[in-house]
């Protein structure tokens, strides 16, 4: 259903996309979809949704001695890691969401997304300048990721191919500031 569903809202828009078209494409019925989905929405947002605690429980495991952005880089990718599909489906997800009607749940999701990462980043940092430098942290990560896979989906479909290159943008990218956080919080 969900392959299906991704399908057709890429190929005809997800507002002119109907449960029942849905249906037909996945060949069940109408009732077996709403058995699964409240919405057609949920289609793209149950597994966005799942994602958060699969992203908060990879974080809270990694070892309290580990610089944060490390932590972060681990954490993360471990959750794109169980997240994702070979199929290439949850890629796809992110190109759907990109559609007009769908931008305010969009924003929704991944204002979550930033903040599952600045309240790791906040247990690691000290003090009032420690809040600040969490949510810049989580929102510099939540940005950096939803930029890559916007952009590596438009030309790659393979999951390990696009996880293998969002780990070394999140390597280049965030390794850096590690140094900066620890001169900063000093």
């Amino acid at each position: 259903m969900e392959a299906a569903a991704v399908e057709l809202f890429l190929a005809h828009g997800f507002e002119q996309t109907t449960v029942d078209d849905i249906a037909a494409a996945a060949g069940i019925g109408r009732s077996t979809f709403f058995r699964y989905f409240r919405t057609k929405a949920d289609v793209l947002w149950l597994p966005f949704d799942d994602h958060f605690e699969h992203l908060a429980a990879a974080l809270a495991k990694q070892p309290s001695d580990e610089p944060l952005t490390m932590a972060i880089i681990r954490g993360v990718m471990e959750a794109l890691r169980e997240s994702g599909d070979p199929q290439g489906v949850w890629l796809l997800r992110f190109v759907a969401q990109e559609e007009l009607a769908l931008e305010e749940q969009e924003a929704v999701r991944w204002s979550r997304w930033a903040t599952v990462v600045t309240e790791f980043a906040a247990t690691r940092l000290p003090g009032e300048r420690g809040e600040v430098l969490a949510a810049m942290v989580g929102g510099t990560t939540q940005a950096l990721i939803r930029s890559l896979l916007r952009r590596l989906t438009g030309r790659e479909a393979r999951t390990e191919r696009v996880l293998d290159e969002i780990e070394r943008e999140l390597h280049a990218i965030l390794q850096p500031l590690q140094g900066w956080l620890d001169e900063v919080i000093s």
